[in-house]
């Protein structure tokens, strides 16, 4: 028997089912659902489950990511989150983007601005913090913005730096290898 619940939907009694996965029991001893999904029921083992229609996609170390530079604080930049392992995320996420080593911190405006879009792997969840890191050669910039003008910049193959083609300006980032193809 297959049905669509929601959260807190009254499925059975404890009497009835033994509880598997996706339920609870409440104090008055029925058993509720814990999440938007289908319930499916053994009828011969007494066995009752809801399975969630969309299972909720984590963030887990050795993802990457694509987001947008919200602010900084420090030498660190925040990062809306809005795409991992090339799946669109259905809620927002904000990382933390650590400077490379190899750079001097000083240099962090040179590296990506405010607006960037930037390709990220995300390197720890220490503190409940989702810490992402440009450090190698494909992560880094892949969409930036002049900042005169705010028309976006193509990459320069000669000097390795972005140009804006209204202003004439060449601009410093840390460009992804994958500058102007993930956008």
């Amino acid at each position: 028997m297959k049905k669509i619940v929601i959260p807190g939907d009254k499925l059975a009694t404890i009497e009835e089912y033994i509880i598997k996965e996706g339920a609870y029991e409440d104090k008055q001893g029925f058993i509720r659902s814990l999440y938007l999904g289908s319930i499916l029921i053994d009828p011969i083992e007494k066995n009752l489950a809801v399975r969630p229609l969309k299972k909720l996609k984590l963030i887990d170390i050795g993802d990457t990511t694509i987001g947008r530079i919200s602010n900084f604080s420090g030498i660190y930049a925040y990062v809306d989150i809005f795409v991992v392992n090339n799946n669109v995320m259905d809620r927002k996420f904000t990382g933390t983007l650590h400077p490379p080593r190899y750079r001097n911190n000083r240099d962090i405006s040179r590296m990506y601005k405010f607006g960037d879009y930037i390709y990220a792997e995300v390197i720890s969840k220490a503190n409940r913090t989702i810490h992402l890191s440009i450090e190698k050669k494909e992560f880094g910039v892949i969409l930036a913005f002049c900042s005169l003008c705010g028309r976006a910049l193509v990459r320069d193959k000669k000097s390795k730096k972005v140009k804006c083609k209204v202003c004439n300006r060449y601009e410093d980032r840390k460009l992804s290898t994958k500058y102007g193809k993930l956008l």
